[in-house]
């Protein structure tokens, strides 16, 4: 079976990372999209080298210059977006570059992944709020590390899985 060409826009973030070790690790085509591929933070410059070393491609690119975006979607048959919570409004601009690029077929076993469940609230609300907490730093909540508090006791509801089974359950 052909392996997939994958971008991953959002490679070098904190989930990011781990979906381009997955890609890579599993034998596709590895492209990540990249602001700076010789940043003059240490720790981003180490991990965009481990990316090369690896042995996916690294393309420069903003999610908010078009041209560039629809460039890096040429060049993948499947986009995974990984960007993080203050861009979440930015993946319109993503679905625009695909639609231009008209290279990634959307069909029933892979190349758009859209979430099967909804919402409890609209996106619009939820991007006010993380505009609000993120942006304007208008909150006034702390959750002190210390008290020991899991994730599953703040959110019961919630089906939590490991990180490499996230992984590769998507790739």
């Amino acid at each position: 079976m052909e392996k997939s060409r994958i971008l991953i826009i959002g490679g070098t973030g904190h989930i990011g990372k781990h979906i381009v070790t997955a890609s890579v690790r599993l034998g596709h085509l590895t492209v990540v999209l990249t602001r700076d591929s010789s940043p003059s933070d240490p720790a981003k410059a180490q991990l965009i080298k481990s990316f090369a070393d690896s042995g996916a491609a690294l393309i420069k690119g903003d999610v908010s210059d078009h041209g560039s975006l629809v460039k890096a979607v040429k060049s993948a048959d499947i986009v995974i977006s990984a960007v993080g919570p203050h861009q979440v409004g930015e993946q319109t601009r993503i679905i625009a570059a695909i639609k231009e690029a008209g290279n990634v077929k959307v069909d029933n076993d892979h190349s758009v992944y859209v979430p099967t469940q909804q919402l409890p609230v609209p996106l619009d609300i939820l991007l006010s709020i993380g505009h609000a907490v993120y942006i304007k730093g208008e909150h006034k909540f702390k959750i002190d590390p210390s008290s020991g508090v899991d994730a599953g006791e703040l959110y019961p509801d919630v089906k939590y899985t490991t990180v490499d089974d996230y992984l590769n359950r998507l790739l």
